[in-house]
């Protein structure tokens, strides 16, 4: 078997940013049983440990979103502005989007535009009919519950639900105890110098571990979970433990850990 990277994972990293960005403040939850074949897969085998900071209770990150209706029959959009003032606002646009057969298309073409632009910060968004759900990068937590939206539109309507202000779209919740990683080094990202561990839950022999991003993972089936998997055993894994015989209520402490971006 070999470390792997979830469709999200992929996608977020060509998109997005970064394989740190993606999973720094995350959990690593390790699993009896092997690896599943994909990391879109849920794991098949037993939870045994999740690691965190110095094994404390862990918070996971909900990150805030916004949200854009669109109304009209044409026109365009030329700019989508976020920040905690005017003079601090950031333009996540890409390009003008002009109304392209219906509001429908046109929302998904806004989307696709605001995945497109390299902003500091960076959001990323997708469509829902005429709405354009914006949302915040992983560990920005509660930050972009101050950030109010302002949009620029000829002809059509953009109707707009600032970040934290409706029940509908989340609100941004900050992660705690999550794993912070270190520098990267040819290809290989590096555990910190953070404490890593865990206190086991249930009793088994750890056969594959889950790298998990700083939301909330259920282990289901999904193509968006910012996921990597790996092996477990006491040689030629992915990850080599001297002892894999976890036994509840005992602390499992993880000193070495990296994530190894192949060249081909």
């Amino acid at each position: 078997m070999a470390e792997r990277q979830s469709t999200g994972m992929r996608n977020f990293k060509l998109q997005h940013g970064s394989v740190k960005k993606a999973i720094d403040g995350g959990v690593i939850k390790i699993y009896s049983g092997s690896q599943p074949a994909s990391p879109d897969s849920p794991m098949a085998g037993t939870l045994l440990c999740t690691l965190t900071a110095a094994s404390g209770a862990r918070t996971d990150e909900t990150r805030a979103e916004a949200q854009i209706t669109l109304g009209g029959s044409s026109g365009d959009i030329s700019s989508i502005e976020v920040g905690a003032s005017e003079a601090a606002a950031v333009e996540i646009l890409n390009e003008t989007v002009t109304f392209t057969t219906d509001l429908t298309t046109t929302a998904a073409a806004v989307a696709q535009s605001i995945n497109a632009k390299q902003s500091v910060p960076k959001y990323e968004a997708r469509s829902s009919g005429a709405n354009v759900i914006i949302k915040a990068m992983p560990r920005t937590g509660t930050t972009p519950n101050l950030y109010s939206i302002s949009c620029t539109v000829s002809t059509m309507t953009a109707t707009v639900v600032s970040f934290g202000s409706n029940a509908s779209l989340q609100s941004g919740v900050s992660q705690s105890n999550g794993l912070l990683w270190g520098s990267v080094v040819s290809g290989v990202l590096y555990k910190s110098s953070q404490v890593w561990s865990g206190v086991n839950v249930a009793s088994g022999t750890a056969g594959c571990f889950r790298i998990c991003s700083t939301e909330v993972d259920a282990n289901g089936t999904s193509t968006t979970a910012l996921r990597i998997d790996g092996s477990i055993a006491t040689s030629g894994a992915d990850v080599t433990m001297l002892n894999t015989s976890l036994t509840s209520g005992a602390t499992t402490t993880v000193s070495s850990f990296s994530v190894t971006d192949p060249a081909s």
